[in-house]
């Protein structure tokens, strides 16, 4: 099964390395909560450390910021691409 589709199914993907684990753990509080508890912080920092705990956390930011725009001013899709979820 792909990671997109478990993903649409509001189901963790199971990943084989534990920093991608924690990166995705990150942004998927982030995105849910808006913020992190202490065992996903912990998690990450342990590979990414201070500087990449503040690239990581502005990113999920920056996607989040680029998002709202899209969906606030119906951007729509480029003629020629393909909708990955229906109802997009």
């Amino acid at each position: 099964m792909s990671r997109s589709a478990t993903t649409r199914r509001d189901e963790d993907p199971l990943f084989e390395a534990d920093d991608e684990r924690a990166v995705y753990t990150v942004a998927r509080q982030l995105s849910h909560a808006g913020r992190l508890d202490q065992e996903a912080y912990d998690a990450a920092h342990r590979f990414l450390g201070d500087a990449g705990m503040v690239e990581l956390v502005s990113l999920c930011g920056y996607y989040t910021l680029v998002s709202f725009l899209l969906n606030a001013f119906a951007v729509p899709l480029p003629p020629d691409a393909t909708p990955m979820w229906a109802g997009s």
